[in-house]
């Protein structure tokens, strides 16, 4: 359980899981990491999940599925 500070600047204490996901993309193997926050209200709030490139990674502006941010969105 570490503190999530939510945009509008508030905080909370949630359990973050933390790890890579291994996936291969054009023939090669990655390991993105990534940080799944469940909040208080969970199951009846989705967790949020946030990919968290290394110094040397970049988020691709191609996908609808991850944010410039990092953040996750899954419908």
């Amino acid at each position: 359980v570490v503190p999530y500070y939510y945009p509008d600047g508030t905080s909370r204490d949630l359990l973050c899981l933390s790890g890579t996901v291994a996936c291969q993309y054009r023939g090669n193997r990655y390991n993105i990491p990534i940080e799944i926050w469940f909040q208080q209200d969970h199951p009846n709030v989705p967790p949020l999940a946030y990919v968290r490139p290394t110094s040397n990674m970049y988020i691709s502006t191609k996908t609808r599925d991850v944010q410039p941010d990092g953040t996750v969105v899954l419908p």
